[in-house]
């Protein structure tokens, strides 16, 4: 370990053992059938963790390369399904899915053989999809269907680096 100086104040490093993960996550679906020919279904999900751990890269007596990571996360999704049919000739399913999510990662990191020394984070990472879905069945005889879907999704996701000296 290298001994403290003006331009490294918080040497020497001494990552803890830690293994930690907290997690939970609750989802509920629920099918309502309208009529004899159209059904509805609610597809809902939340997750959430919150983990925290330690790594000795290289397993060494020797404090060349430590990290201390902390990862914070959470999602939320829903799912509406409509499923019906025209007569026996035509089956068909539409929908709608929604996703978002965030999180951060955080680390201290001791690359102390290479004399770097810093702060991940908090990098948050956050993020969504919307998506509208359609898709067809039509029984053109007993042993010939034609099957046909579209979807449209459109996602965002960004990443934003934070990287400092402790």
């Amino acid at each position: 370990s290298t001994a403290p100086t003006n331009q490294r104040p918080f040497k020497p490093v001494v990552v803890p053992v830690v293994q930690q993960l907290d997690q939970y996550g609750m989802s509920a679906n629920i099918d309502w059938q309208i009529n004899d020919t159209y059904s509805l279904k609610s597809i809902s999900a939340w997750r959430k963790y919150d983990s925290s751990w330690a790594q000795d890269v290289d397993n060494s007596p020797a404090a060349s390369q430590q990290l201390l990571q902390s990862l914070r996360h959470w999602a939320w999704s829903q799912e509406l399904r409509l499923n019906g049919s025209f007569g026996d000739s035509f089956d068909f399913t539409a929908g709608a899915y929604y996703f978002k999510q965030d999180g951060t990662l955080e680390a201290r990191v001791d690359l102390n053989y290479a004399g770097i020394d810093f702060i991940h984070g908090p990098d948050p990472t956050p993020s969504d999809s919307k998506a509208l879905f359609l898709h067809g069945v039509f029984k053109m005889t007993d042993d010939l269907s034609l099957s046909m879907g579209a979807r449209y999704t459109e996602d965002e996701k960004s990443y934003t680096y934070h990287r400092h000296n402790p």
